[in-house]
């Protein structure tokens, strides 16, 4: 059991790695956002105020802004807008993270499913 925990400790620490690394780019990053990142932030910040018009309205603003991408990835970020403010760099710092987690615990269990926790844990990294 602490082995396991070991490889899963390992597996979360890079995730913060990634994440402070992504924290400092985005003080550092004096750029404007491209239009992927821009429009991302515009289409939840629309969902986000459409919470308020009550479901219908939130549903008609959900189809007519997910054109390009699945609902989820404005929906999930817009709901981080109750506990944070809406930024653009909150919107990336919020897609990139839920992503990573994704891609990390992906990578860790078809490792640990192939082999072990090591190999998890080594494919992480």
């Amino acid at each position: 059991m602490k082995d396991n925990f070991k490889y899963q400790a390992i597996v979360i620490f890079i995730f913060f790695i990634f994440m402070a690394n992504l924290i400092f780019w985005q003080s550092c990053n004096r750029d404007y956002f491209n239009y992927d990142s821009l429009r991302h932030y515009l289409n939840s910040l629309r969902i986000f105020e459409a919470y308020g018009r009550g479901l219908n309205n939130l549903f008609l603003t959900i189809e007519q802004y997910t054109v390009k991408h699945p609902p989820g990835v404005y929906l999930i970020t817009s709901l981080f807008y109750f506990f944070i403010t809406p930024s653009q760099v909150n919107v990336v710092i919020i897609n990139t993270s839920i992503s990573l987690i994704v891609l990390l615990f992906s990578l860790y269990n078809l490792g640990r499913i192939i082999q072990d926790e090591r190999l998890g844990a080594l494919s992480c990294i």
